[in-house]
């Protein structure tokens, strides 16, 4: 084999290389739009095949469960326990896919899933909430979003995890928006007093 031909054969080995590592970079984006374009048309069968049913509703029970947690020491164990039972059953019976639309009416009634309305953030005009976005892998086959909604911009941003399993993205986790201390700071603040410039 001459130098030409393994030149040659090296190019074409560096240009594969190169496309198969940017559409890897670019399939998380792609498979995000997927899901809320998904969302926005209601668009069932793209959302069985792109969320990973059992994590969500895992991630969603924790997050509910947590703050009857942190209340524990005033209920006795039974009343703790049912507390946990009837978050999980209500978990395990509500987020399914067919019960998606209202979930997302019922938490973020802005979207307008139900009205039909076309959402900025979720269609064409969502480049003016992208530059509250942020996303980045947080292992090869891990990758995180994170978005500040309108109207929940004193609140931690909504945090999506999606995971490649079965050779795609799936969303493995959603955590909502829950008051940030760190923004718990007023305004603005006024004072009656007189001034004494």
């Amino acid at each position: 084999m001459s130098c030409s031909h393994r030149c040659a054969a090296l190019k074409l080995s560096a240009t594969a290389a190169l496309c198969a590592g940017s559409l890897f970079v670019a399939s998380p984006f792609v498979s995000l739009w997927s899901v809320s374009h998904a969302i926005e048309t209601k668009d069932m069968s793209t959302l069985n095949r792109q969320i990973n049913w059992r994590s969500l509703a895992h991630c969603i029970k924790d997050q509910a469960i947590g703050p009857v947690q942190t209340v524990s020491d005033d209920l006795p164990d039974f009343g703790s326990s049912f507390a946990r039972n009837a978050i999980s059953n209500a978990v395990d019976m509500e987020v399914t896919p067919d019960n998606l639309p209202t979930i997302v009416d019922e938490a973020m009634p802005d979207v307008g899933l139900s009205t039909g309305q076309v959402t900025p953030g979720l269609g064409v005009g969502g480049v003016r909430m992208m530059r509250h976005a942020h996303a980045h892998f947080v292992s090869a086959n891990r990758f995180e979003a994170s978005l500040t909604l309108p109207g929940h911009e004193r609140e931690t941003p909504l945090r999506i995890t999606m995971k490649i399993e079965g050779w795609r993205w799936k969303v493995t986790q959603v955590r909502f928006p829950t008051s940030d201390p760190s923004q718990n700071r007023p305004v603005m603040e006024a004072s009656a007093a007189a001034s004494h410039a």
